[in-house]
């Protein structure tokens, strides 16, 4: 074989004898590591705020929602225009009650408002149409400080 192939026996002379990585491939190796791991890092930092805020955007709308159907089994006659109602709930959405606690992670703010639009239907009356606007923000916000606030409006209609 070595007839054959005369470079073959004297190749590891050729390219030196080489048994480990030189500094610079080290270096150049832990350079893509870190830079990799950093991506990596900045990435799940992103999912999981991205993940906190879908589970506070559900959770507000579950209380909205149950605030919506607290004010569609009233009467409409009992919603009073400009007034308004305050309510308490835990992290997971469950109802405390209208006094803050301290479970109370979610405070939400029903007002009762007259209609602001003015809907082309016929037969529209401004008296049978009002606006509940339902503000949901954590519950150790003031009423001033509501940069995370949701707000939901609906339009309740007197059908009777």
């Amino acid at each position: 074989m070595c007839a054959i192939f005369p470079m073959m026996k004297r190749l590891p002379t050729l390219l030196g004898r080489r048994k480990g990585f030189s500094l610079i491939e080290v270096a150049a190796a832990m350079a893509i590591f870190v830079f990799v791991l950093v991506t990596l890092l900045a990435l799940m930092s992103r999912g999981v705020s991205a993940c906190r805020e879908a589970i506070d955007l559900g959770t507000a709308t579950q209380m909205a929602n149950a605030e919506i159907n607290k004010a569609m089994q009233a009467s409409f006659s009992s919603l009073k225009v400009n007034t308004s109602t305050e309510s308490f709930y835990d992290d997971v959405g469950k109802y405390l009650g209208i006094e803050r606690t301290n479970a109370a992670v979610y405070r939400v703010h029903a007002k009762v408002e007259e209609s602001a639009e003015d809907p082309v239907l016929p037969g529209y009356d401004p008296q049978r149409l009002k606006r509940l606007v339902i503000t949901v923000c954590h519950a150790a916000q003031s009423d001033d400080d509501n940069a995370d606030a949701r707000t939901f409006s609906y339009l309740l209609f007197n059908n009777d």
